[in-house]
């Protein structure tokens, strides 16, 4: 008692004491590494997803977005974006020099962000793990722009620390929305909400496709399919993961959560498409999957799985409403290309919303402190439980998150048009204008039905004859 009594008296001393209680879990540190694999695969996954969405004439353009982000954002998180996201102080962003070079963070102790300790899993495990949800979040917006945007790494860039940074902070770092309680368990705020409302002001600063197809017609749908496989595959990793660890309920929750929201929803889209259009389609199919994974994405690990197939008829109508209105009424003002607004901006903000509506009761969350123990069946005790005012909590988060990505979007945008060339100019083929490339060429060079590809604006290149 008087060594303790006397340690309390040094101004570091909290300190030694939180370090002294710091154990690993290696079962959960093997579960981590292995769902950062999963979702590092999911960028992969959808750089095939949008590759057989877009035009034949685009698909390396868009593949290519996919993999820039895996590589440009692994750098900034290095240097200053794990600091931005989890460093010291702040309601908005972290400090930049906590982390900065990942000084202090490494595979031998926990890691302590802002007063909270991430138990069971290393500072580097828990870094390399939330890298992973950086990387894929500007890659999604990437279906918005589609053939409106020249390759613009400077745009991830100013994106990354404008939105992805701040928000990320806020909601899992120990800012603002943590404090006032909003719950997101696996990224629905972080990840769909910024990049789907992002998605939201893109089209509409830059514009309408100068090189829109006639019909909207996916051009490989095995790519399609490909990638909603990988997808879905290493969502498992990016849903169960964010338990961080492999003890307890959650984790196995997130994992059946997300299975059964993506059935029901791909579910609910087959029996969409045969109302609204006389049958059912595999794109269609593969859309709903992926709205049902954004969906429970926010409560994956708050939620009993008789919510998680009821989510499915929720967001359905409105993602599929959403989207095809779009087409049908607004296409001409509002060219989302491939519908990240419509799929990951609303499929998120409703499951963010839903985390107030669809959790765990009240008797799950009677608080670690007060000592009473929590029904076996509950998903994740003394976290997240559904009320009125939890819906309230929900809907600051997902209607600030919304608004901050739509506006910081529109004001990147606007000041890159002002500095350079951002717009494609009206042509054949994006992928040989931006690239020099072509995914598919005859023996000749130019790709079947591309032989005229002539671009308006003056100094474009020319064809490439590809042996």
């Amino acid at each position: 008692f008087h060594e303790l009594k006397r340690l309390s008296s040094h101004p570091f001393a909290v300190i030694r004491i939180v370090i002294a209680t710091m154990v690993l879990d290696e079962p959960s540190r093997v579960f981590i590494l292995l769902s950062t694999a999963l979702v590092h695969l999911m960028t992969p996954g959808l750089a095939f997803f949008y590759g057989g969405m877009v035009n034949r004439n685009s698909v390396l353009t868009v593949m290519l977005q996919s993999y820039s982000s895996m590589a440009v954002i692994s750098i900034l998180w290095f240097f200053v974006g794990f600091s931005l996201c989890y460093g010291q102080d702040g309601d908005v962003i972290g400090n930049p020099l906590t982390f900065a070079g990942l000084q202090g963070v490494n595979g031998h102790t926990n890691l302590l962000v802002n007063g909270r300790l991430i138990e069971d899993i290393s500072g580097l495990t828990f870094c390399i793990y939330q890298l992973t949800f950086a990387v894929i979040t500007p890659a999604i917006i990437t279906g918005a722009f589609l053939d409106r945007l020249r390759y613009k790494i400077p745009f991830v860039i100013i994106w990354f620390f404008l939105v992805y940074c701040p928000v990320a902070h806020m909601t899992w770092g120990g800012g603002w929305l943590q404090q006032l309680g909003a719950g997101d368990y696996a990224g629905g705020t972080v990840v769909h909400i910024t990049s789907g409302f992002s998605g939201l002001a893109s089209p509409l600063v830059l514009g309408k496709r100068l090189n829109q197809p006639a019909e909207e017609i996916a051009h490989n749908v095995p790519f399609v399919g490909l990638g909603t496989a990988l997808l879905w595959f290493g969502w498992f990793g990016f849903n169960g993961g964010s338990s961080l660890t492999i003890n307890g309920s959650s984790a196995s929750a997130a994992y059946m959560n997300s299975q059964l929201a993506s059935a029901s929803a791909a579910t609910c889209w087959i029996l969409a498409d045969i109302y609204g259009r006389g049958r059912p389609s595999l794109v269609g199919a593969c859309i709903g999957a992926i709205v049902g994974l954004v969906v429970i994405t926010p409560s994956a690990g708050y939620v009993q799985p008789w919510a998680a197939v009821v989510m499915g008829p929720i967001v359905v109508p409105v993602c599929y409403s959403v989207c095809h209105l779009r087409r049908r009424y607004f296409s001409k003002h509002f060219d989302d290309a491939l519908d990240v607004w419509g799929c990951h901006g609303m499929g998120g903000f409703v499951g963010c919303i839903l985390v107030g509506v669809l959790s765990d009761p009240a008797e799950c969350n009677p608080g670690a402190a007060s000592g009473i123990s929590t029904p076996d069946w509950c998903s994740s005790p003394n976290t997240i439980s559904r009320s009125w005012a939890q819906v309230g909590k929900q809907s600051i988060a997902a209607v600030g998150v919304a608004a901050w990505s739509f506006i910081a979007t529109a004001l990147i945008l606007k000041l890159l048009s002002a500095l350079m060339v951002i717009r494609i100019p009206k042509g054949g083929h994006v992928d040989e204008y931006e690239l020099g490339e072509l995914a598919y060429s005859t023996a000749g060079g130019i790709s079947s039905g591309d032989e005229d590809s002539q671009w308006s604006e003056e100094g474009a290149s020319t064809p490439v004859q590809n042996s």
